[in-house]
């Protein structure tokens, strides 16, 4: 635990000077804990409170037990890396569990403008269909005019590995009055607006 104490001190002054947007470290919750929801949070409190760093995350897995988690972390000003996303579906529950914590904090008087919160897709899988499917046109083109440009694409591809995510950086505003995303932002289920409403903009980059 002090090797993660000591990188979020090496990159604090990244966290100082992009206001808290940039320069944080994660650790995990035990993956022995995924399906236990209490678990998990109990685990992630420990987690943050002995470190005890503001550029810190906390990753939990986007299980069904790890849902609740990720919204009573976000209420309770944890900083959460979501992790296991390998579907839209549940990309959309992470979104509202994450919105939902920042209203409940918000509710409660808490500061959302300090809660940061990550949600990676990981699309490794993806890329592994797409390899299989241009290694059977390829297999299949007599034509080696036809071939080239499928072997052209097939060099051009990445390597999937799984560190290939791409990561949804929540990031919360209290001054703005509404959502904004770069992306379409998936459908909420209508609930009462809180009295100041969390913010969040989601940036989509491969890491």
């Amino acid at each position: 635990m002090e090797d993660i104490r000591q990188a979020t001190d090496v990159l604090r002054p990244v966290f100082d000077a992009t206001h808290s947007v940039d320069g944080f470290v994660s650790i995990e919750v035990s993956p022995y804990l995924a399906t236990n929801t209490k678990d998990t949070i109990a685990e992630a409190k420990r987690l943050w409170r002995q470190i005890d760093r503001k550029n810190l995350m906390i990753k939990v897995p986007a299980t069904s037990e790890g849902l609740p988690a990720i919204h009573d972390l976000i209420a309770d000003g944890i900083n959460v890396n979501i992790t296991l996303l390998f579907a839209q579906e549940v990309y959309e529950k992470v979104v509202e569990a994450y919105l939902s914590g920042l209203e409940r904090l918000s509710a409660a008087g808490g500061n959302i403008s300090q809660i940061a919160s990550v949600a990676t897709f990981f699309v490794s899988r993806i890329d592994t269909a797409i390899d299989k499917l241009l290694d059977k046109k390829i297999a299949r083109a007599n034509d080696p005019t036809k071939r080239r440009p499928l072997q052209r694409s097939r060099a051009e591809l990445p390597s999937p590995t799984p560190s290939s995510p791409i990561s949804l950086i929540c990031a919360c505003s209290r001054a703005s009055a509404g959502m904004r995303s770069r992306h379409t932002a998936p459908s909420r289920v209508p609930r009462p607006e809180p009295k100041t409403k969390p913010t969040a903009t989601f940036v989509t980059s491969r890491s």
